[in-house]
């Protein structure tokens, strides 16, 4: 099976290799999007073609573009500044609107001095709308060193051509990073666009990470419909003056077996997209990876956990430690073997660090992983180094802590495992895990 999937994704998408765009191309497109953009050799900065009008005036022919890879384009930063030939006027483009930049002192106060400025046909610039300063955010009569948030992505590539399988969680989907200067930044939202060829029920959930793979405070808003993803840090995400942070977003994919050849991508559209305490400057819309997707659900394992009931069971394993849940762990599927690599917990009673310690998850008698207390979000996370279960091999997995000394009897637990980290064995990928929590409370004692 593995070799088929293997032979599968590479015969269907695997690009081949990019090469670096000659110094001599000007107009240039990417295979996946219809957008024509101007080089600006003298200065490495690309410009976007607005409509067939603005690619025209210039005596421009279709046939003059060349298809380059998106990892090589997305090396050229948008133009910002521009003037029509023969004059001096200068205008800040942003998306489809421009805005006139009325004096040198405007120009330094939106951080734009010695941006290079490009000559293009007065009736190129007319493709754009004239609006004022407001309506792109910006503020030119204050000094933008007062806080500024700038925006850039990372593609994201993977070695088997751009492909996701659906039935698969933890799917990198995009970086993006955050600069700030000029002074301390806080950003409270920022709002994703999904596009492409795909069924809304593909997208299960969602979550991102900073550049340690660390979860971040927020509140995750996945709407389907709407094709949109709402980040809501809280409490919000801090910056200090000069320092930078990544939002690496992730997706979670339902089980699907129609959706081969379907796509998916996830973008920031605008300035708008992002509630920050700053100015907020970026090329927009900063537009990430276009990704295929495969039905794979087929040759995936299916984990299973589920709850055993403690009710006849003795909760003392000795004077200073307790029993507080066991889960039989187990692949249904019977086409893989599978790794659990992270089961997390949250109580659901009263108890709290100040009753109990010294977490372990036992498998055969034996410690496979051991977390000191519960994590700020009340949680109990258990890294594991080697479980792997299959169809004849189910692992049986039991949760035990330390009592404190001055532990509270009446307090009461209820056990219920939150998430699962689960790995293949044959193809890599992580797995969604089925997880059946019962709702029992018992007491400490």
């Amino acid at each position: 099976m593995s070799v088929f999937l293997a032979a599968f994704l590479f015969l269907l998408f695997s690009p081949p290799a990019a090469a670096a765009i000659s110094p001599e191309i000007r107009q240039v497109k990417t295979a996946d999007r219809s957008t024509v953009y101007f080089l600006s050799q003298r200065y490495h900065l690309k410009k976007t073609y607005i409509n067939e009008n603005s690619y025209l005036c210039y005596g421009n022919h279709w046939e003059d573009i060349r298809t380059v890879f998106p990892a090589d384009l997305a090396g050229w930063p948008e133009a910002k500044l521009f003037r029509a030939e023969g004059t001096n006027a200068i205008y800040y483009i942003q998306g489809s609107e421009r805005v006139k930049i009325d004096n040198l002192e405007e120009l330094e106060n939106l951080g734009l001095a010695g941006e290079p400025v490009l000559e293009v046909s007065p009736l190129d610039l007319e493709q754009y709308r004239l609006v004022n300063y407001e309506d792109l955010g910006l503020n030119p009569t204050e000094d933008q060193t007062s806080g500024q948030l700038a925006l850039s992505q990372k593609l994201v590539t993977t070695s088997n051509g751009n492909t996701l399988v659906a039935g698969t969680d933890g799917n990198l989907v995009a970086i993006f990073r955050l600069a700030a200067s000029g002074a301390e930044v806080t950003v409270t939202d920022l709002t994703f666009s999904f596009s492409g060829i795909f069924s809304a029920s593909l997208l299960s959930d969602a979550f991102v990470l900073d550049e340690n793979n660390n979860d971040y405070e927020a509140n995750i808003n996945l709407n389907t419909n709407e094709r949109s993803l709402r980040v809501q840090f809280r409490p919000p995400l801090t910056l200090n003056k000069d320092q930078t942070k990544t939002v690496m977003v992730f997706v979670n994919l339902g089980v699907c077996s129609t959706c081969t050849f379907q796509t998916l991508r996830l973008s920031l559209e605008n300035a708008a997209s992002v509630t920050t305490s700053a100015s907020v400057q970026g090329d927009f819309p900063l537009v990430g990876t276009e990704f295929r997707i495969m039905a794979g659900d087929a040759l995936l394992g299916q984990p299973r956990a589920t709850e055993e009931s403690l009710a006849t069971t003795s909760l003392t394993v000795n004077t200073g430690t307790r029993l507080l849940a066991k889960f039989l762990l187990t692949e249904t599927s019977g086409q893989e073997d599978v790794f659990i690599k992270r089961l997390t917990f949250r109580n659901n009673g009263t108890v709290d660090n100040n009753d109990w310690e010294d977490f372990r998850l036992f498998k055969n008698g034996q410690v496979i992983s051991r977390v000191r207390q519960m994590d700020a979000n009340g949680q109990i996370v258990f890294n594991i180094s080697y479980l792997r279960i299959s169809q004849s091999e189910p692992a049986a997995v039991s949760v035990i802590a330390g009592l404190k000394s001055d532990y509270q009897a009446l307090d009461t637990f209820n056990l219920q495992l939150t998430s699962a980290w689960a790995e293949g064995k044959t193809f890599g990928l992580s797995l969604p895990i089925q997880i059946n929590n019962l709702n029992e409370t018992y007491t400490l004692n």
